[in-house]
């Protein structure tokens, strides 16, 4: 779609909330439906393969999102084009995160990225910001 439609955002909405009535419901009716004995195993199940659809959807509808562009009709989405052309500064911040910066004058791309592990990057933000301020500066030689 490339425009806003109500009617799309009215069953979406209702889908999230007959998921939600689901989510709430599901623990009841493996209890109810299995035999005492395979209880834990079923709830295992369920737990499994919803955990591992919220752990991949994020990337998948990331994937999506990066690669299909939104724009209203008769418009281009600069940020898809930026981001696939290269042409756009990007700041990334967190553990795992890559900043892209772009120095045109002398068509050059920069990039600094954040460790990822989550305990080291606290451990390094100090540096992690150093590299970032000095990379937005100009002070970052290729």
């Amino acid at each position: 779609f490339r425009t806003f439609n109500a009617a799309m955002f009215a069953l979406f909405a209702l889908a999230g909330i007959a998921w939600a009535a689901i989510n709430v419901n599901s623990y009841p009716m493996v209890v109810e439906l299995a035999r005492g004995a395979d209880v834990g195993r079923y709830t295992g199940f369920y737990y499994t393969f919803s955990m591992a659809a919220q752990l991949l959807t994020p990337i998948l509808s990331g994937a999506l999102l990066e690669n299909v562009g939104y724009a209203k009709a008769g418009h281009a989405c600069l940020y898809n084009i930026g981001n696939m052309e290269e042409t756009a500064r990007v700041l990334a911040l967190g553990a795992g995160a890559i900043t892209k910066w772009l120095f045109p004058c002398e068509r050059r791309i920069e990039r600094a990225p954040n460790v990822r592990n989550i305990e080291e990057y606290i451990r390094r933000v100090d540096e992690m910001v150093e590299r970032k301020r000095a990379l937005l500066l100009g002070e970052v030689t290729p």
